[in-house]
């Protein structure tokens, strides 16, 4: 399959679960992109109303080459949107007392057109209907090149100072690729990743891994000896995430997507409609049913 080909191919709306104060210091605005990244439109923003990109508030990263709905926080004193930008626009504002953090939002919701699919056999929507999908980080997150970055910051970290906001991906990227890590090893053992295994980590009663830092592992038994044997060859990158002050925390091991609905269109295509929690990858999700091939994706 095809993703990508156009913007309108891949549409996200943040679905987000503030309850406004209607007061406070920041405007929060809903906001419509596209084919620019959220930062992208940080920046925008902070030279709009005069303020560091890094006051202004998001609770995740939405896609490039995408028509994508998100809310930003900024710090002034009017709700007047002052952007002027053929790219955004925006669809709602409202006040609130503290700035949007990341993670602040319910959900995410897609509808995806993809083109060229070859053949998806119902039993397997019906799967991930019921059993879900592995619930890797993405490629956006941990490609080599990042991984390789990441790596080579973290053990020279004292020598290379960065921008806490460098930092803050550097650490995230090697906390991925490590729970990457875990996930491979159990599926390469038959662990479906669905399935609960004695000792294992839970959260909101699934099977869950570690994103590594600081604290012990809740792991026991079977689930932590299969951690452990993963995270073997990777112990001096787990021991420098410990000491870069981050605490150990879980990721759950697979997603199922909410309201999965899944339409035939002319000429090849097909459009899917879910939601995902925050964190899951839309990508990961097609990619367990058939090759994706991001068309947007550099050549």
């Amino acid at each position: 399959m095809t993703i990508k080909a156009q913007p309108g191919d891949w549409q996200v709306h943040e679905q987000g679960g503030m309850a406004f104060t209607g007061a406070g210091e920041h405007a929060y605005f809903y906001v419509e992109k596209t084919t620019l990244n959220s930062m992208d439109v940080a920046r925008l923003l902070g030279d709009a109303y005069g303020c560091e990109t890094s006051a202004v508030g998001l609770a995740g990263l939405k896609d490039k080459h995408a028509i994508t709905r998100q809310w930003f926080s900024v710090p002034t004193p009017d709700n007047c949107w002052r952007l002027e930008h053929p790219q955004v626009r925006c669809l709602e504002s409202a006040r609130h007392l503290k700035k949007l953090r990341r993670g602040e939002l319910v959900a995410n919701r897609f509808v995806i057109t993809l083109r060229d699919v070859v053949q998806l056999p119902s039993e397997d929507i019906t799967a991930l209907n019921t059993l879900g999908f592995a619930n890797f980080f993405g490629p956006q997150r941990v490609s080599a090149d990042n991984v390789a970055q990441a790596t080579q910051w973290l053990l020279n970290r004292r020598r290379r100072k960065v921008s806490a906001t460098r930092r803050g991906w550097y650490l995230s990227v090697m906390r991925s690729h490590l729970f990457n890590t875990v996930l491979q090893h159990r599926l390469d053992r038959n662990i479906a990743a669905h399935m609960q295994i004695a000792g294992d980590a839970l959260l909101d009663a699934r099977p869950a891994g570690p994103l590594w830092g600081r604290g012990r592992s809740v792991a026991s038994e079977d689930a932590q000896a299969l951690e452990t044997t993963a995270l073997e060859p990777h112990a001096q990158v787990c021991e420098a995430l410990e000491y870069a002050g981050v605490s150990q925390g879980l990721r759950a091991y697979h997603v199922i997507p909410e309201n999965l609905a899944v339409t035939p269109l002319a000429g090849g295509c097909m459009q899917f409609s879910f939601s995902l929690p925050p964190g899951a990858y839309a990508t990961v999700m097609l990619a367990s049913l058939a090759e994706v091939v991001d068309a947007s994706a550099p050549r």
